[in-house]
């Protein structure tokens, strides 16, 4: 397979409807991986429903697609410990509907839509192994 040049993903923003876009932006740009999570949960800070007026619903789906954009921009390598990268499967799976999923299965489900996201929990799953095999 040729090594993407992209770094990253543009399907789930993509998919975003025009009026949530600004959010997701600012989102993308601002706002921290567990914050994202927070907002997933309806967990909304008020500045930021003020400013947006989005419902709980839009909030979530923004969120999401926010999530996985997010994830395809991370670097992984081997300065980040087991717990991390456990994190960052779970928090893919969760995102991705998914929930106990593998790295390499989220990677298989979602390859042909969101290559770049593939690739990325293709690295995540060869260092979760390297850990394993190390330990």
């Amino acid at each position: 397979m040729p090594q993407l040049t992209q770094t990253i993903e543009p399907k789930y923003m993509n998919e975003l409807s025009f009026t949530l876009r600004n959010a997701a932006s600012e989102l993308l740009r601002d706002v921290p991986l567990r914050q994202l999570l927070e907002i997933s949960f309806a967990q909304i800070p008020e500045s930021l429903n003020k400013h947006y007026n989005l419902s709980t619903s839009q909030w979530h789906q923004t969120s999401i697609a926010v999530i996985l954009t997010k994830l395809s921009m991370f670097t992984l390598g081997s300065h980040l410990p087991p717990k991390a990268l456990n994190h960052l499967q779970a928090v893919a799976a969760y995102a991705l509907g998914l929930e106990n999923t593998s790295a390499a299965d989220l990677a298989e489900q979602i390859r042909k839509d969101a290559p770049i996201l593939a690739e990325r929990l293709d690295q995540l799953q060869k260092l979760q192994t390297r850990h394993k095999v190390s330990a």
